[in-house]
This record gives structure tokens, sequence and C-alpha cells, in this order.
């Protein structure tokens, strides 16, 4: 009988550590249009009225034969202080994705002026067991 409450105990901790690893990865099972979507509403109600998209392509898919991993990247531009709180808006608030990389980068434009852009990559992923 003991043996069998190690089990279950083991198992217990095993589903644990399994949601733990899940919330890393961002949200499962997700229709992606509707991230998409609320990528962009989240955008829209954002209290930073500045910020343009740039870019929103459609999101890239990767599977292996457990997850199927889908990425979408969002480029944004604007001033440092909103594209960072808008960043920091989606990493604490935003719900439906996971935010898992940042990055800053400038355009040219013109002779002497330069654009402060903001790439953020989301993920979500089906689990295919």
């Amino acid at each position: 009988m003991n043996g069998f409450l190690y089990q279950i105990f083991e198992l217990q901790n095993l589903n644990m550590e399994i949601k733990t690893i899940d919330s890393f990865m961002g949200k499962e099972n997700v229709d992606m249009t509707k991230v998409r979507q609320e990528i962009l509403n989240f955008l829209a109600n954002s209290k930073n009225t500045n910020i343009l998209v740039t870019s929103f392509p459609s999101p890239h898919k990767y599977s292996d034969q457990n997850y199927t991993i889908y990425s979408n990247v969002l480029e944004i531009s604007g001033t440092f202080n909103e594209l960072l709180e808008t960043a920091y808006e989606f990493e604490k608030h935003f719900t439906y994705s996971k935010v898992v990389s940042t990055e800053f980068f400038t355009v040219k434009k013109g002779s002497d002026k330069k654009e402060l852009h903001l790439i953020i990559i989301f993920q979500n992923y089906e689990n295919r067991n």
C-alpha cells in the first residue's frame, strides 16, 4: 500500500511540474485568430495612443511529436517610454499568449532622423498527446 501511495504522490508532483512548465510556455490550445485579434485589441486599448503597428505577419507554426508552437511577431513604433510601457503591459497583463522575446531597433528615416521600433514575439502551444 505504501508503494501505491508513493506513486500517487509522485504523479501529483509531476502534474504540478507540468502545470508550472505550461505556464512558462504560454496559454495552451487557444484559437490563433482570437489570439491575434486580442493582441490588436490590447494594443488599441492601451493608453499609449501614439504607438503604430508597422508589421504583424501571419503566425509561424512549428510542430514536433509532442507540441505545436505558434509564434506571433508584432512590430510597433513609437517613443522609447511608450514602447517600453507597452512591452511591460503585454508581459504583465496579456493573458491570451506569452511574451517570449522583445527587441528594440531603429530605422533610418530621411538623412538624419531615426524611428524607434519594438518587436514583441508571443507564443502559444498545443499539446499533441
